[in-house]
C-alpha cells in the first residue's frame, strides 16, 4: 500500500490510503490532501510523516479505549487526571507516544505503569509509581524483555529463590535467561548492562565479575516492584 502511495500522483490513488487511516489529528487530513500537489521526489517523505501520523492517532485511539474501560470497570477512578501525578503521568505517555513510535513492548511497559498510576489513590504511593514510570520510560523494548524473563527466573527456578544454598555464577545466569528468552547470550548481557546501572538487577561480584548474587534472580527490590507492574500486580 506504502508502495502504492509513493507512486501515487492523482487524488484519486490517495483515496486508497485514507481508508486506512484512523486518527484523531486535523492535521493528518491535510497531509493527505496535499501530497498530490507534490513534486514525486517529496511524496516519500510526506508518506512517512503521514503513516507515523497514523501509527500515532490508533495508539491514542487505542489507549482512550483502556482507560475507558478501565473506568467503567472501577479499576481507574473517573477523576484520575484531578490528581497530581495522574495528570502528569498521562501527559507524559502522550508526549512519549508523540515523541517517538514505540513498539508494542515498550508501549504496553509505558501503559502498564501509567495504569498504576492512575489507579493509585494515596499522593505518596502515586508518587512512588509515578517515578517507576518515569524510570521504565528509559529502557529500551530488549531491556524490557530481558527484564521481564528475569522476573519469571525469579519465581519458576527455585535456585534462584529464598533458601536455595547453592552457588550461581554469572555465565550460568546469562544462560538461564537466554534459554527462558530465546535470546543470543549477548543481547541479555547488553541489556543486563543497563538494568545494573539503573539499580534493576544487582551488580556482578567477585575481582573478574564472573559472581551474581542469585536471590530473586539478581532483581533488586525495585526491580520487583517493576515486575510487579508489569505483571499487573
Amino acid at each position: 500500500m506504502v508502495l502504492d502511495i509513493v507512486k501515487a500522483t492523482k487524488e484519486e490513488d490517495i483515496e486508497a490510503f485514507k481508508e486506512i487511516l484512523e486518527h484523531p489529528y486535523e492535521k493528518l487530513a491535510e497531509l493527505i490532501t496535499g501530497i498530490v500537489k507534490l513534486e514525486k521526489r517529496d511524496i516519500v517523505n510526506v508518506v512517512a510523516r503521514i503513516t507515523q501520523s497514523a501509527i500515532k492517532g490508533r495508539s491514542i485511539e487505542q489507549l482512550n479505549r483502556e482507560i475507558s474501560s478501565l473506568i467503567d470497570s472501577g479499576k481507574i477512578p473517573e477523576n484520575y487526571t484531578q490528581t497530581k501525578y495522574g495528570f502528569k503521568c498521562l501527559s507524559d505517555l502522550l508526549v512519549y507516544i508523540d515523541s517517538d513510535i514505540p513498539d508494542e513492548d515498550m508501549y504496553q511497559a509505558a501503559k502498564d505503569l501509567f495504569f498504576l498510576v492512575a489507579s493509585t489513590s494515596q499522593e505518596k504511593h502515586q508518587s512512588a509509581n509515578y517515578q517507576l514510570f518515569k524510570l521504565v520510560l528509559t529502557l529500551n523494548s530488549l531491556q524490557v524483555i530481558v527484564l521481564k524473563h528475569i522476573f519469571n527466573l525469579r519465581n519458576e527456578m527455585p535456585k534462584y529463590q529464598e533458601g536455595h544454598k547453592g552457588i550461581v555464577g554469572y555465565k550460568e545466569w546469562l544462560r538461564d535467561v537466554s534459554v527462558v528468552s530465546g535470546l543470543e547470550k549477548g543481547f541479555v548481557e547488553i541489556a543486563s548492562e543497563e538494568l545494573e546501572k539503573k539499580k534493576i538487577i544487582t551488580i556482578r561480584t567477585h575481582s573478574d565479575n564472573s559472581g551474581i548474587s542469585p536471590l530473586n534472580a539478581r532483581l533488586t527490590e525495585l526491580g520487583i516492584k517493576i515486575c510487579d507492574a508489569l505483571n499487573g500486580k
